[in-house]
């Protein structure tokens, strides 16, 4: 995204949905951005657009793998040629292949996130110049972040819960050196991983995973996703004891994540957005586990919240 920045810009504004990870609008604001927010689930965001000052960088949620709620395709038909859309698909892997690009614009994915890589993001463009190309491929790679990242994984895949908890304080890590500017690029190692993957295995086994976690915990939980479609990141709900059970689940070894309770909002205009940051949980379905796992995450979560 810094990259992108970098070589589309220099933008004068931003519209961002207001259930986000807050880096991401104060990164833009120290690129001297204007900020508007939509909140989740927003489809008609014309207006903001055209109240903000040109150019605009529009970024087009694609949450946890669902479809994009935007018509972003028709957005990009009726605001000025100079504004730019970005299709954040950061929490799928094959998103640069699955979402169409806008004429003006670009779209995101993080394959590392979603996959065992430990690096990786593609920026799909279209019709890029060879003076960018160039310009990204002068790009250091991402070797650092790429040794974090494997030590953590197999911390966590350890079964040991002493190692599990130093594998978190390295994603942990991770984070706060978050955002990497300059930017970097996927190393050697992660790309010729990402090209042996089976895009339809993939996105097969997390659909499956899904669909069956769903089927045993709907009647539980406040539905987020009325409809599925998309690859699904992980399997989102709303809890007003999101809290307690997360501890609870914590202790079982159960990884479930709040994603972003300090998300930047004004709870009157971006009501979804508040109502997300205060209530949303989302439970793992990973595509590297089985119809099994979930029966036995479903038992686990079940029996925390009686």
């Amino acid at each position: 995204m810094i990259w992108l920045l970098h070589n589309y810009g220099p933008f004068s504004s931003a519209a961002i949905c207001a259930y986000t990870w807050p880096e991401i609008p104060a990164m833009m604001e120290r690129y001297n951005l204007k900020i508007g927010l939509f909140d989740f689930g927003q489809k008609d965001i014309l207006n903001l657009v055209k109240s903000l000052p040109s150019p605009c960088l529009i970024i087009v949620p694609v949450f946890y793998g669902f479809n994009p709620w935007i018509d972003y395709l028709n957005l990009n038909n009726k605001i000025e040629n100079n504004n730019f859309i970005l299709v954040d698909a950061a929490q799928t892997a094959f998103g640069f292949e699955n979402y169409k690009l806008p004429k003006s614009g670009a779209v995101m994915s993080c394959p590392h996130k979603a996959t065992a890589l430990n690096d990786g993001c593609v920026l799909a463009v279209n019709n890029i110049s060879d003076e960018k190309l160039l310009s990204q491929k002068k790009l250091e790679p991402a070797e650092a972040f790429s040794s974090i990242r494997k030590a953590s994984r197999l911390l966590l895949d350890s079964n040991d819960p002493v190692k599990e908890k130093i594998g978190l304080s390295l994603v942990e890590k991770l984070e706060e050196t978050w955002p990497s500017d300059p930017s970097q690029q996927i190393t050697k190692n992660s790309l010729s991983q990402l090209s042996l993957l089976d895009k339809l295995e993939h996105e097969k086994i997390r659909k499956e995973n899904y669909k069956v976690l769903s089927g045993l915990l709907q009647n539980y939980f406040y539905p987020v996703i009325s409809e599925e479609s998309g690859v699904p990141f992980a399997y989102p709900v709303l809890t007003k004891n999101r809290k307690k059970i997360i501890e609870k689940l914590k202790e079982k070894r159960v990884f479930a994540t709040p994603l972003w309770p300090n998300a930047r909002h004004n709870k009157l205009d971006h009501p979804k957005a508040s109502l997300f940051a205060n209530q949303l949980m989302a439970l793992p379905i990973d595509q590297r586990y089985n119809i099994d796992d979930m029966e036995n995450l479903a038992k686990i979560v079940l029996t925390t919240i009686k």
